[in-house]
């Protein structure tokens, strides 16, 4: 067992966590130490998740009535739905404008609804887990487009299989007899009280009772499958199908006259279906008796009860639809994707950092004094011949071409390095699978994937993460789109939430140089056809393996006497910063400044044996690796509204002040921020005539002194 923990170095908090005894040594009797293991809270996280699944959460907020005009409305509206349909095919590729029988611009080839399948977002699936184990997830990342667009797609079976909220049935008259039924709780209690005469000269042999069911559709409802559901002394007894009128055996019980052995039972029916359901119930207890020669006379009691005409609620349940996927895998798949850090904090909270602002949320301590200087190692690094980047092998078919032609899956990246001599390889593989998008008609504005192999059948996807990059709303004329109905019949939309495995932060930026992808790789964007520059590579981890591949990146080992207060990890300054070495601190020595591979320290003497990398990254320079003061630094747009995020990075500096723009822009100015933030940024229309310049001012700050101002330089031109 774990017990709750933290270690005290000279009386500062050093670390909290849990601990657990591993052994115990006896001398001369009597017990003379202990051995026991202290784990860190993140180790705690991943206790508390265990095997659990994702089916597992509590995704009933989302469940929504599942009928063609809810799925159209969730096609074709705006934000105001967690729950999406993308257009993917699922039993066929989608084409258009190409009068053929899936030409999805004509009635012929119309989307059917049902074929679509759902998708979440994934910031709902982490606010599900958060509910569920009663933790706090927090950081900057999630307030950047890269997540809040993200979403799961939801097939795990090759049909859209959908079965209603079960009801219970509502009994509302019965036969002046029927004692048995209670109309208020609808539950039948039969029992063996039967009435006489028995036939003169005859007597009993045993008496048996049956219940049976008989499901009358509403017009309109008579193709519509649904189940029956028979619960015996409240328990799922038995688990009937029908279509149209059909009359159910639900039970039979018998009693023998000698001895009686007839039991007590009660018994409550439920109801769900394939869609929409309306229906009328009618339950019917038939009493028999029996002698050795069979049925006697008269051989039935029937006892009849009807319902109102109900309808079965038609929510289709989210959670039914999640993949199997265990939740530890999933957050460990999104955890590589985007390269974070998982940082624990009091109060069952942990922040997630992406690597780099990590590193610029850490300090910078110089700790020369404390160095032994005899005491010096310099070592190569480790490294790795190649680093593979891949996602699950995709069975798709244009997947397949694609990596017939290149040799390698699509969205996978293969980092190698010419300098490095050994042979190993570093494996960085993501859970998901990532499907090829296509622009089907090329000049037109219909995205979509098709999720057919290469012998042209439908399959099941592994998870896939893709981004919705709002609605397309030109889709008038020739160029609408056509979805059926509940009926059959189809109806057009003019506009769709464009769904793919990338998301363009700045749409009216004529160079698109925001372009991000879920692909590891700068691949060619099938919706705007040039190469989209912000893959997963480049945006989380190119700053980190450029500097560790740098040929002048060495691995220093040194010994250090460290004081208590920079052990401690919870021991503040007057402004609430930690005192104590993190591991996302930059340690100078000898005007030297390193990144912390690991250290181990004895916490009763404070000798500390550091290992450390050289760190050429982030320091002050425009020059220097890593060096960024926002997302994007350079940004151009057309003369359209837009508003967009940008992170502004602290990077060394202590605090960082956002200045009022000079010109055109809006945003909100704040003083002495002291962590990286998410800045909203307006441009209104420009209605002038002429390109138009502005920047957002960023002051740093060191002591409260300004080091230096820089500008984030915004250019608006006067063209559409």
């Amino acid at each position: 067992m774990r017990y709750d923990a933290y270690i005290e170095v000279n009386t500062h908090r050093f670390r909290d966590g849990t601990i657990q005894l591993e052994k115990a040594d006896k001398k001369d009797g009597f017990i003379d130490s202990y051995s026991v293991t202290f784990y860190g809270n993140l180790v705690q996280l991943k206790d508390v998740f265990k095997d659990d699944k994702l089916q597992s959460l509590d995704f009933t907020s989302f469940n929504h009535t599942y009928n063609s005009t809810e799925v159209r409305n969730r096609i074709s509206s705006g934000s105001a739905y967690n729950i999406r349909y993308p257009l993917i095919g699922n039993a066929n590729k989608y084409s258009y404008q190409d009068a053929t029988a899936t030409d999805i611009t004509t009635l012929a080839g119309a989307i059917k609804w049902d074929k679509l399948f759902p998708a979440i977002t994934v910031q709902n699936i982490f606010l599900r887990i958060q509910a569920k184990y009663g933790i706090t997830f927090t950081g900057s990342f999630f307030n950047l487009d890269q997540w809040k667009f993200l979403h799961l797609y939801l097939k795990p079976s090759l049909e859209m299989t959908y079965t209603s909220q079960p009801i219970n049935f509502n009994f509302i008259t019965k036969s002046g007899s029927f004692s048995e039924l209670d109309l208020n709780t609808d539950v039948l209690r039969p029992n063996f009280n039967f009435p006489n005469p028995v036939p003169a000269g005859q007597s009993p042999w045993f008496l048996r009772y049956e219940i049976t069911m008989r499901i009358i559709p509403q017009s309109g409802f008579t193709a519509t499958p649904y189940t029956l559901y028979v619960y015996k002394n409240g328990l799922l007894f038995k688990t009937l199908n029908g279509v149209n009128n059909t009359l159910f055996e639900c039970d039979q019980v018998v009693k023998d006259s000698s001895p009686p052995n007839g039991a007590v039972n009660y018994y409550t029916f439920k109801i769900s279906s394939a869609a929409s359901f309306s229906f009328i119930g009618d339950l019917t207890l038939k009493n028999i008796y029996y002698d050795q020669n069979g049925p006697l006379v008269p051989i039935n009691t029937n006892k009849l009860a009807s319902t109102s005409v109900q309808s079965t609620i038609s929510n289709i349940q989210i959670s039914n639809y999640m993949p199997d996927m265990k939740i530890v895998d999933f957050i460990t798949g999104i955890i590589k994707a985007f390269n974070l850090m998982i940082v624990p904090k009091p109060n069952n909270t942990y922040e997630f950092l992406p690597l780099e602002m990590y590193y610029n949320a850490g300090k910078t301590l110089d700790i020369t004094e404390y160095t032994y200087e005899n005491e010096i190692s310099i070592n190569k690094p480790k490294l790795f011949k190649s680093i593979n980047f891949t996602y699950e092998e995709s069975k798709n078919v244009l997947n397949e071409f694609y990596k017939g032609v290149y040799q390698q899956s699509y969205g996978d990246l293969i980092y190698n390095s010419d300098k490095i001599i050994e042979n190993s390889t570093y494996d960085i593989k993501l859970p998901f699978e990532n499907v090829l998008f296509e622009l089907v008609t090329q000049g037109k504005q219909f995205q979509t994937a098709s999720l057919i192999d290469k012998d042209l059948k439908p399959y099941i996807p592994k998870p896939m993460l893709i981004y919705c990059n709002g609605l397309v709303t030109t889709l008038a004329g020739a160029d609408r789109i056509y979805v059926t109905n509940i009926s059959g019949a189809a109806t057009q939309i003019t506009n769709y939430n464009r769904f793919s495995n990338e998301y363009d932060s700045m749409p009216t930026d004529v160079t698109h140089s925001q372009l991000m992808t879920m692909n590891f790789g700068n691949e060619q964007s099938s919706w705007l056809n040039q190469l989209a520059p912000q893959g997963l590579y480049y945006r989380h981890y190119k700053n980190f393996i450029d500097n560790l591949y740098d040929i002048k990146t060495r691995l220093i080992k040194v010994k250090a006497l460290l004081p208590a207060s920079l052990l401690g990890s919870t021991v503040t300054n007057g402004g609430g910063i930690p005192l104590g070495i993190a591991l996302n601190d930059r340690l100078v020595i000898r005007n030297k400044r390193y990144l912390i591979n690991s250290f181990t320290s004895d916490l009763t003497t404070g000798e500390t044996d550091l290992e450390l990398l050289t760190d050429y990254r982030g320091v002050n320079a425009v020059n220097s690796v890593g060096y960024r003061i926002a997302s994007m630094e350079n940004i151009q747009t057309d003369n359209q509204a837009l508003t967009f995020e940008q992170v502004i990075y602290l990077n060394d500096y202590e605090t960082f002040n956002v200045k009022a723009p000079a010109g055109f822009l809006s945003y909100t100015t704040s003083n002495d921020n002291k962590t990286d933030i998410v800045l909203s940024v307006t441009i209104p229309a420009n209605a002038t005539g002429l390109d138009r310049y502005d920047a957002i001012i960023l002051e740093y700050r060191i002591a409260g002194v300004t080091q230096i101002i820089e500008y984030v330089i915004v250019t608006q031109t006067a063209i559409w």
